[in-house]
């Protein structure tokens, strides 16, 4: 394995790259947005492709997925509405994203619906008018050569 496939399968399984604490957010001063400086992070476990097109995928988490998912961006102000995948357990994100396959190479081949995977997501709230919203946009997405099996599936 290369350094470059090094580096890739420790944005999935690196403790650092884990949702561990929550996001610390700030209010901009002038044009009042709510920003977070953080990478990345990888959702715990395997998730499961509803649909996937070249800029938009829509995954279906588990509840222990949705409650990380919550955690990680719980620190914001009661103003902020929260990820919508925290309450539907599907996470829809449009925007491109990267597909790696097992082999730790970025691919152009989609994954298929049913498909298993690992995902990394980033946060931001956006503002819909006087409303503030948080939005998870999808960045990688590592398909597993597991099977989608009771105990591996979110279900």
């Amino acid at each position: 394995m290369t350094s470059v496939h090094r580096s890739r399968y420790a944005l999935f399984y690196h403790r650092t790259q884990q949702m561990q604490n929550p996001l610390t957010w700030r209010l901009t001063p002038r044009s009042k947005q709510y920003i977070s400086i953080a990478p990345p992070k990888a959702i715990p476990g395997l998730a499961t492709v509803v649909a996937a097109l070249h800029e938009k995928i829509s995954i279906r988490i588990c509840g222990e997925q949705q409650l990380a998912l919550e955690a990680w961006t719980g620190a914001l102000p009661e103003n902020v509405l929260r990820p919508t995948a925290c309450d539907t357990g599907t996470l829809n994100s449009a925007g491109p994203y990267t597909v790696i396959n097992t082999a730790m190479h970025a691919v152009q081949k989609l994954p298929k619906p049913g498909d298993t995977v690992l995902v990394r997501v980033t946060a931001s709230v956006r503002t819909l008018g006087p409303i503030y919203k948080t939005v998870l946009q999808v960045v990688d997405v590592l398909c597993t050569d597991v099977a989608a099996t009771p105990r591996t599936r979110a279900v």
